[in-house]
């Protein structure tokens, strides 16, 4: 059987295509296809992947706000770029967090059926692993926050009822502090 059609690309694709032109690609028909390509791409991703990716990304940002928080509280950065870029300033340290893992995952996104070390794990497996690696991440570092809080609690109080101040008596008004008297918190 031969193919009567004209030819459906009558020119080459121009790089600003992709702005307008929505791929069909969005995974191999026959694995053929994909064993025989070194680096299979392909056009399209699944609603799926692109949830993960934004998790992932603000997943990032989470991290690189809790952990400057805890820079805050004297813990040390333990990645050594990161704490050159800390050393630079926050805007330095969250840009570079961002900016890194933004690129790693847009080569994920491009090689997801990339075997890794020609095994059957694909680079595109990596991308829920990530985001699940974040989650683990962002409860550590909430956790050592709550571990924070429970220490700096005088002892024999309970969890989440420590007095912040000294306590105000219901019938002084609250825009004039009694300055006469001096409490002392416990």
């Amino acid at each position: 059987m031969t193919r009567h059609d004209p030819e459906r690309r009558q020119r080459p694709t121009r790089w600003w295509d992709v702005f307008h032109t929505a791929g069909r690609r969005s995974h191999f028909r026959r694995s053929s296809d994909l064993e025989a390509s070194r680096y299979p791409i392909v056009d399209r991703h699944d609603a799926t992947t692109g949830v993960l990716v934004v998790l992932v990304l603000l997943f990032t940002l989470a991290d690189g706000v809790l952990t400057l928080l805890l820079l805050d509280h004297s813990y040390e950065e333990a990645n050594p770029l990161m704490a050159y870029l800390v050393e630079r300033g926050p805007l330095w340290f969250l840009a570079g967090k961002y900016l890194l893992t933004a690129i790693g995952l847009a080569v994920f996104l491009v090689l997801k059926y990339y075997r890794l070390f020609g095994t059957r794990l694909r680079l595109g497996h990596c991308i829920p692993i990530l985001a699940v690696l974040y989650v683990v991440l962002l409860v550590y570092q909430l956790s050592i926050f709550r571990m924070m809080r429970i220490a700096q609690q005088p002892s024999g109080s309970t969890p989440g009822l420590a007095r912040v101040g000294p306590r105000r008596d219901s019938r002084a008004p609250l825009t004039k502090p009694d300055r006469s008297r001096k409490e002392v918190i416990e």
